[in-house]
């Protein structure tokens, strides 16, 4: 179909194929307009979901360190390598008596000779085992008063198992004073065989 009708009006024929092209353009532009704000629209979800996307990378990312600051000794402020401070322990409480001129011999002090002052204490320990019959039997000087007689179980205590043997004595008479100590069973006679622990103590009056 023609779009100028045939006459000598040129300029009307002008006119009426204006208002067709109007008329053919302008849906044109309206349905580009609306794909233009369709691609807008996308265009800013789009921006959202990749900001919401940011932000959650963004999260994992800081949980990922947090995880690694707990794992990571050096991310806690230690050095490893390096010992840390070791605090002090307490200190004994106020008024603890302390016992001056106390001595404590054993085994390792048999048939040897030591000096102490005048009343003060002397602690002998020797290993002893009672299941099998055999005990010590000490015996001192003068001088030397046994003041105690204990014996402790080793620990765990198990049948059969030995423990210690301990005799406080205390020194009453300056001079030279003698202990002595036989593991014997106290029904059988005496052999010369028998385990003995000897030890010489010099008393004096400083």
């Amino acid at each position: 179909m023609p779009l100028v009708s045939s006459g000598p009006d040129v300029n009307s024929n002008a006119k009426i194929l204006g208002l067709q092209l109007q008329f053919q353009i302008t849906p044109n532009l309206f349905a580009v307009n609306r794909t233009i704000k369709c691609f807008r629209t996308d265009i800013t979800a789009i921006s959202k979901k990749v900001g919401m996307m940011n932000y959650s990378v963004i999260l994992v990312g800081i949980g990922i360190i947090c995880l690694m600051t707990i794992a990571t000794p050096g991310c806690l402020g230690t050095t490893p390598g390096k010992p840390q401070p070791v605090q002090s322990p307490p200190s004994s409480p106020s008024g603890t008596p302390v016992q001056v001129g106390h001595l404590v011999v054993g085994e390792e002090q048999n048939k040897a000779t030591l000096n102490m002052g005048l009343n003060n204490i002397i602690t002998l320990k020797l290993n002893e085992n009672p299941t099998t019959g055999y005990q010590w039997n000490i015996s001192t000087n003068p001088g030397l008063v046994v003041t105690s007689d204990s014996y402790l179980p080793s620990t765990p205590q198990l049948t059969g198992s030995g423990g210690t043997r301990s005799w406080d004595m205390k020194a009453v008479q300056t001079g030279t004073q003698t202990i002595k100590a036989t593991y014997m069973r106290s029904w059988e006679p005496l052999t010369g065989n028998e385990t003995t622990f000897s030890m010489t103590v010099i008393v004096t009056d400083k």
